[in-house]
């Protein structure tokens, strides 16, 4: 569940008196992971329900105030409810401060939502700057994702050696697929081979007319073709 935080200010200078405007902030969280010399931001709703638009910001206190980086702000109109506000970044850019990943370092503060001008209170004629804060602690870590910090923590090795005995199944199966689909071969139907048999025998005897030149010019382009065609038939064979 979300957490809201509204600031209805209430000040006891001379006489109670309450301001006419401010900021609110609305925040799911109270813990976040930086990564050590990166830029990491953090997403706050604010909002406005007072009749005087502002401008807002977010200011980091406590032991990471010195490393917020960039501050922004964000215009808000008057009656900017909870239910419809805004989102407004702050960002830190944490130096190197862990030496052992496993061990993050934790640096604990507020983030505090205020105007940038100050808020004239009515009726007291004092000016106060006001904001509200929202806890927060942040878990400086090396930036190494947790997926590669449990490889990383299991012998190499191990790793090594699965990836060897992968690439050898690897070639084993290429190997067998090459010797299965060379041994795959269509074998001859019966037909084939009466077919090669029966104009074998054609050719034997056109051979011998040939031979005791008594073939006609048809018979020997017969024969020519014959000769072709046993070829090819034996290719397929």
């Amino acid at each position: 569940m979300k957490k809201i935080a509204i600031l209805l200010t209430t000040l006891l200078l001379l006489s109670p008196a309450f301001a006419d405007s401010g900021v609110g902030i609305k925040y799911a969280f109270e813990h976040s992971d930086a990564i050590q010399e990166d830029v990491t931001c953090l997403t706050y709703g604010v909002y406005n329900p007072f009749d005087t638009a502002i401008t807002a910001t977010m200011v980091a206190e406590g032991d990471f105030a010195e490393y917020q980086y960039r501050q922004k702000d964000l215009d808000l109109d008057a009656y900017t409810y909870s239910n419809n506000s805004k989102d407004l970044d702050v960002c830190f850019k944490v130096p190197k401060m862990v030496e052992d990943c496993d061990s993050p370092v934790k640096l604990t503060g507020n983030v505090v939502a205020t105007p940038i001008r100050d808020t004239e209170i009515q009726g007291s004629g004092a000016v106060a700057k006001v904001g509200v804060s929202a806890p927060l602690e942040l878990n400086v870590i090396c930036g190494t994702p947790i997926g590669m910090t449990i490889l990383n923590s299991i012998e190499p090795n191990i790793f090594l050696g699965v990836g060897i005995g992968g690439l050898i199944a690897l070639i084993i199966f290429i190997i067998w697929f090459l010797i299965k689909r060379k041994k795959k071969k269509v074998e001859p139907t019966s037909n084939q081979r009466d077919e090669y048999m029966s104009k074998y025998s054609d050719l034997m005897v056109l051979h011998k007319k040939i031979s005791a030149d008594i073939a006609s010019q048809e018979e020997v382009e017969k024969y020519k073709s014959l000769r072709s065609e046993l070829e090819d038939l034996r290719n397929k064979l």
